[in-house]
């Protein structure tokens, strides 16, 4: 779903396979591949050094 949406910006998907594959234009692999690294980082949660020290307390 997150490659559908960056696709409606760049169309950079030659054809939706199915539910889990697509068809991508091969000059876009390295690109979306950054992209969606840092659109999961954004949504990923991490525990900070402060966060762990009161845990451990």
């Amino acid at each position: 779903q997150i490659v559908l949406n960056l696709n409606k910006r760049n169309n950079f998907v030659i054809e939706d396979l199915d539910d889990t594959h697509l068809f991508i234009e091969a000059s876009w692999v390295d690109q979306l591949k950054q992209q969606l690294d840092q659109i999961l980082d954004e949504n990923a949660y991490t525990i900070t050094n402060e966060e762990n020290k009161k845990n451990n307390n």
